[in-house]
């Protein structure tokens, strides 16, 4: 055991010794991010070997999955399918979502979205920064918050959609959507309602 501890003592300065639970954290976080980029770097590997007949690998692409440790930089083989649509095998095995910024951990992506509602993405990622000795930045923060908002932007386009071109009504949890939306007004004049489809 001593012998692992002295190469240890050479890495950190001794007037620097309080922040000795911060420097472990960065050097775990940095070993867990190379153990991470090399474990994805052999999937990828594997699944070369287990490609579907007729697909054929047209070069690599980089990608960033941010964890828990931090960003992980990931080259993973683009491939082109029979119908010459683009596919990566190890975003299809890990369930990474198309050109965005994957998060590995989904309690983490709640918590953030939260606490940056309430004070801002700069100071969200401060204070990540802070408790996690920069694992996590505040530019990983606004990325985050950035494919986040896009998602829900899409999600009502979608929604606004339904509802005022096509007259769709959404579904509430719980309750069947009916087929129509109709609306009741009264007329001016005589007081007579008319109804209208939307």
């Amino acid at each position: 055991m001593a012998e692992m501890i002295l190469p240890l003592m050479e890495l950190f300065e001794s007037d620097k010794a309080s922040a000795w639970e911060g420097h472990i954290f960065q050097a775990a976080c940095a070993w867990g991010r190379a153990l991470a980029e090399a474990l994805l770097q052999a999937w990828d590997d594997k699944l070369l070997a287990q490609k579907p007949r007729g697909w054929r690998v047209v070069g690599f692409r980089e990608r960033t999955v941010l964890t828990r440790f931090g960003e992980v930089r990931i080259r993973r083989r683009l491939y082109l399918d029979e119908q010459g649509r683009a596919r990566f095998l190890l975003d299809a095995l890990l369930g990474l979502p198309p050109r965005q910024l994957a998060v590995s951990v989904v309690v983490v992506v709640e918590k953030v979205i939260e606490v940056a509602s309430e004070m801002g993405y700069r100071k969200t990622g401060e204070i990540l920064a802070s408790l996690t000795e920069g694992a996590l930045s505040t530019m990983s923060v606004w990325r985050l918050l950035d494919q986040v908002g896009e998602r829900a932007l899409a999600k009502e386009d979608v929604e606004g959609e339904a509802v005022y071109k096509r007259g769709e009504r959404p579904a509430q949890e719980g309750e069947e959507a009916p087929e129509r939306l109709y609306s009741v007004r009264k007329r001016t004049g005589y007081g007579a309602q008319s109804r209208h489809r939307l």
